[in-house]
C-alpha cells in the first residue's frame, strides 16, 4: 500500500511519503525557478545526502549553488553570509535541506530578501510581508518540524540570545522519512524529543485551537510508539516515517504556542551549547511538574497517549503519571537527567533564568512565570532531582 500524501494546513503545502524525494525536479519545475540557493551544513554534506539530491537535480538540468556555513545553533552570521551568497550566485530561490538549523538559516534569508531589509529588522514583532523568493524545505531529522512553521530560531550576536523572525511556511515541504535513515541514535533521541516537547507544550498551550490540539495529542502517541524503535534500529523505516509525522504535526501543533521549557532551553542552547533537544529533554519534566494542577486534564490525557494504562486512575493520577512517562522515555533513548552532566553549574544559571522571562515561549505556558520560577526549575534540572 502506498503510504504518501499531499495537504495544506495551517498555511502549510506538504508533500509526503518515504522516496518522494526522487520528486524533487517536478515540484522545482512547477515553481519556475532557475537558479536554487541550497542552505544545508557540513554534517549533511559529509552524511552523503547531499550528493544523493545532486544526482536528483543533475539530471533533470537543474541549476544550484551550495551554501554550508551553517552552525548547530545558528546565528545572524550564518544569515548574513547567505544571503550575500544568495546574491553573488544570482539565485532567485531557495532549497533547505536539513535538521531545524538549516531550515531556519533558509528561512530567515527568505524573511530577509522579503522584507528588503537588515536582519536586525526583521526580528518579532516586525511584520514581513511577501512570499518570495521560493523556498522548498527538505528534512533530514525529526524534530524541529521547521519544514512547515512559520518561525526561524536565530541567535542575535549582539546579545547573544535566541530570537525569532516569523515569516510564512515555506512553499514547500517535502518530507521523505528514507532521509533520516543514517541519523545517529544519539541525534535520532535529542530531535525526537525535541518534536515530543513541541508535541506536549502545544497541547497544554493556554491558546485556544482544538484542530492543533488534536494534532498534537496524535504526535504524541506516534512518538510514545516509535521513537525509541528509531533509536535501537535506524533503518526501521516505519518507525522512521512515524517519527517524521510527528515531528512534522508538532510544529504545526505548536501554532497555538509553547511553553516554559523551550524558553528555558533556548538559553542553555546560547549559553552552555548544550544540545535544543537534550534541554528539552532535561527540562520537559520539570516544567510539566510545575504546571500540574493548571494542566490536570490535558496531563492525564497525555499518559494515555504515551501508553500509561490509567483505567482505575484519578484524573490526578494520571496527569502524574505523564511526567514519569516523559522521563522515562528520555532515559531508555540515553539522554542525560541533569543540567551539570552538559557542563551546566550553578554560576550560569541565574542569568539565564532572567534571558528565559525575555523569551516569547513561556507567554503560552499553562503557569505564568516568573524569573524566580525559571530559576528554581534550572535549579531541580541541576543535579537532577529525580522524578517520582
Amino acid at each position: 500500500m502506498e503510504e504518501s500524501f499531499s495537504t495544506k494546513i495551517f498555511g502549510a503545502t506538504i508533500e509526503f511519503g518515504v522516496g518522494i524525494v526522487k520528486n524533487l525536479p517536478y515540484y522545482i519545475e512547477k515553481f519556475n525557478v532557475q537558479n536554487l540557493l541550497l542552505v544545508t551544513d557540513e554534517g549533511i554534506i559529509k552524511a552523503g545526502i547531499i550528493d544523493k539530491l545532486s544526482d536528483i537535480l543533475k539530471s533533470a538540468n537543474i541549476k544550484y549553488a551550495i551554501f554550508s556555513e551553517v552552525q548547530p545553533n545558528p546565528i545572524d552570521r550564518n544569515v548574513i553570509k547567505g544571503l550575500e551568497f544568495y546574491k553573488s550566485n544570482n539565485c532567485d530561490a531557495i532549497l533547505a535541506v536539513g535538521g531545524g538549523s538549516p531550515m531556519d538559516v533558509g528561512k530567515a534569508i527568505r524573511a530577509v530578501l522579503a522584507n528588503n531589509s537588515d536582519i536586525k529588522n526583521c526580528y518579532v514583532p516586525a511584520n514581513i510581508s511577501g512570499d518570495k523568493p521560493i523556498l522548498i524545505a527538505v528534512p533530514t531529522t525529526s524534530g524541529t518540524g521547521s519544514e512547515v512553521s512559520t518561525g526561524s530560531i536565530i541567535t542575535d550576536t549582539a546579545i547573544n540570545r535566541k530570537r525569532i523572525i516569523r515569516h510564512i511556511p515555506p512553499s514547500l515541504a517535502v518530507i521523505d522519512p528514507e532521509l533520516t535513515i543514517g541519523v545517529p541514535p544519539f541525534l535520532t533521541s535529542a530531535t525526537g524529543i525535541d518534536a515530543l516537547s513541541h508535541n506536549i507544550e502545544a497541547y497544554v498551550s493556554t491558546r485556544y485551537n482544538p484542530l492543533a490540539d488534536a494534532i498534537a495529542i496524535k504526535g504524541i502517541q506516534l512518538i510514545a510508539k516509535n521513537l525509541r524503535q528509531a533509536v535501537k534500529n535506524g533503518s526501521d523505516i516505519d518507525a522512521r516515517k512515524n517519527m517524521s509525522l510527528a515531528s512534522m504535526m508538532g510544529a504545526l501543533a505548536f501554532n497555538k504556542g509553547l511553553g516554559a521549557s523551550h524558553s528555558l532551553s533556548h538559553q542553555l542552547s546560547t549559553d552552555a551549547n548544550v544540545h535544543h533537544g537534550v534541554a528539552n529533554a532535561i527540562m520537559l519534566p520539570y516544567v510539566m511538574r510545575f504546571n500540574l494542577e493548571f494542566a490536570i486534564e490535558k496531563y492525564a490525557d497525555i499518559a494515555y497517549a504515551m501508553g500509561v494504562e490509567t483505567y482505575g486512575m484519578s484524573t490526578i493520577q494520571s496527569a502524574k503519571a505523564s511526567i514519569r512517562a516523559v522521563y522515562d522515555l528520555c532515559r531508555d533513548i540515553g539522554l542525560p537527567d541533569s543540567l551539570s552532566a552538559v557542563n551546566v553549574n550553578s554560576d550560569m544559571i541565574k542569568v539565564m533564568a532572567k534571558k528565559a522571562m525575555e523569551d516569547h515561549c513561556h507567554l503560552s505556558n499553562p503557569r505564568v512565570c516568573c524569573e524566580d520560577d525559571m530559576l528554581l526549575l534550572y535549579k531541580f534540572a541541576l543535579e537532577g532531582e529525580k522524578i517520582k
